[in-house]
Formats: C-alpha cells, sequence, structure tokens
C-alpha cells in the first residue's frame, strides 16, 4: 500500500527555507550598513549629540568641521595620489604576476605543478620575519622607493588559488588539444586563447590587489621615509596623530583637553569616510566580477 505524500508539507518547508534566507539576509545587511551609516552621520554631526548616540539615524547639529581640518592639510592630496599610483600599479603588476602562475599550475602535465604549489603555499603559513625582509629591501636598493610598495603587495597566494580554480574549472583539456592540433604551442593558447577567455578572473585579481594596495598601512610606514611617497593611509594618520598633540591644538587655538578631543573626535570619523570613500564609489561598478570570482569552482559542470 503506498503512502501519498502531502505536498502542503514541502510548500510549508519551502516557504520556512525561504524566510529563513530572508531574516538571515536582513541581519547580514544591517550588521554592515548600520555601522557605516552611523560613521557618515557621525562625520557630519555635532561631537556631543554623537557621544549621546542621538545620530544613529539622521544627522544631528550639522557641520562640515572636521572635513575642513582634514582637506586644509595639503598632504591629504598627495596620499590620495600615492595611493591610486600603488593600488593602479599594484592591481596591474598582480594581474601580469599571478594569471600566468596560476595558469600554469592549472595543467596536469606540467612537470613543476606540486613544486611550485608548496611554494605559493608555504608562505601562507611561515614568514621570513620582518628584519630579513626590511634587509633583503635595503640591500637591494629599494628603501625608500614607490616601487617597494608596489611589489610587496602584488602577489598575493590567495590570488593564486583563485586563478588556479577558476583555469582549472573553465578551460577543459579538449581546448588545448584542439589548439595542437591547430600547430599551436602553449605560449599562443595562453595568450590568444586563455587571456581573451579571462577577463573575469583578471578583473578579480586586479581588484583583490588593487583594494589591497588601498588599504595597506604597514608597508610604507616601514620602507618609506619620506612623507612625500607616504599613501593616504600614513597621511590619515599623521594627521589624526597632529590633530591629538599638542602643537596641533595650540595651531588650532584649542585650550582645553576636552574641546581638543571634541575636534579629534570630529577628525576621526572623517578620516574613515575620506579613506573609504573611493573604494566604496568604484565597488558598485565591480561587484559583477566580484561575485564571479567569490563563485569561482563552487558549481561544477
Amino acid at each position: 500500500m503506498t503512502t501519498m505524500k502531502n505536498p502542503l508539507l514541502g510548500l510549508r518547508d519551502d516557504i520556512g527555507l525561504k524566510l529563513f534566507i530572508a531574516v538571515f539576509m536582513v541581519i547580514t545587511v544591517a550588521v554592515v550598513i548600520v555601522p557605516l551609516w552611523f560613521i557618515i552621520t557621525a562625520s557630519f554631526s555635532d561631537p556631543d549629540a554623537v557621544m549621546r548616540g542621538e545620530n544613529l539615524f539622521w544627522f544631528v547639529g550639522f557641520q562640515t568641521d572636521g572635513y575642513r581640518q582634514i582637506f586644509s592639510d595639503p598632504t591629504i592630496f598627495s596620499g590620495y595620489f600615492n595611493s591610486a599610483v600603488y593600488s593602479g600599479f599594484g592591481s596591474l603588476m598582480g594581474a601580469a604576476l599571478v594569471i600566468p602562475y596560476a595558469f600554469a599550475l592549472s595543467r596536469r602535465t606540467f612537470f613543476a605543478r606540486r613544486f611550485l604549489t608548496i611554494l605559493v603555499l608555504i608562505p601562507m603559513y611561515f614568514t621570513g620575519g620582518l628584519v630579513p625582509l626590511y634587509l633583503v629591501v635595503r640591500n637591494l636598493g629599494l628603501y625608500n622607493t614607490r616601487f617597494v610598495i608596489i611589489a610587496l603587495g602584488s602577489f598575493g597566494a590567495w590570488n593564486v588559488i583563485i586563478a588556479r580554480t577558476y583555469f582549472a574549472t573553465t578551460l577543459p583539456d579538449e581546448l588545448w588539444e584542439a589548439h595542437l592540433i591547430d600547430g599551436g604551442n602553449y605560449l599562443q593558447f595562453f595568450f590568444h586563447i586563455v587571456l581573451p577567455l579571462s577577463s573575469a578572473i583578471i578583473a578579480v585579481i586586479m581588484l583583490f590587489s588593487g583594494v589591497a594596495q588601498w588599504n595597506d598601512f604597514f608597508k610604507g610606514l616601514i620602507f618609506l621615509r619620506e612623507q612625500s611617497k607616504w599613501p593616504l593611509q600614513l597621511i590619515l594618520r599623521d594627521i589624526l596623530t597632529r590633530v591629538e598633540s599638542s602643537e596641533m591644538a595650540m595651531l588650532m587655538d584649542v585650550e582645553s583637553m576636552d574641546e581638543r578631543m571634541r575636534v579629534a573626535g570630529i577628525i576621526r570619523y572623517g578620516l574613515i569616510v575620506v579613506a573609504t570613500a573611493p573604494v566604496l564609489l568604484i565597488f558598485p561598478f565591480l561587484q559583477k566580477y566580484l561575485v564571479k570570482g567569490v563563485m569561482l569552482g563552487a558549481v561544477k559542470g
């Protein structure tokens, strides 16, 4: 005797799953949007209102004093320029290094595939340390040069893994075999077939490398001596340090400690907006490539 399944039971489970996903996505979006919106409103609101938490939903006592203080410093524009140079050339160099390396690792017939894979994985878990890196950079004559910032952040192990997964799952061996029958070699195959089919992964690698370079702070702090070469993150740190110091307080005629901390609070939120605004403005135009990069290897066939 066969039992009939209740169709309403499956429908009820489906509705429950969709409701769970909807609630989960709303919570996830709120966790990202609420802090970001709070920082934006705090940068334009009265500091006293911010301390009382009155700016959670909208601006309170709208003012732009913090931004006037930030952009009155001429070094902010050199910081923007330097970070744009480091991010632009770093993303190009990252793609130029990662894409050929990852393509070679994706070929099963490549004799050094295992060795080069281990060579990439080891630095993910172990590093040589800061002092040996500093000595190498100094002995190569790269200390206090723009190239050291671009070069050190261009090659990422995670980017190699992502690109290798893309090539291994989207470029079938039959494509190479057909090219081989036509009399081509691996170099022609890479430039004439692989690169034109890999615009998505190239954009993803450039996006990851560019954002990492834009947000980087530590390399400039260690390897750059001249302020004219500092990236934006170092410039913003220097501005905040000077605001909180007695020297900057005297220049702004701030007499009390409370007033000095009040000014620093205004600028602190403004600095966050100034540092993240360019990335937030560019991200919507590159979002489809980022989503495609995250989904690489998730579905086969």
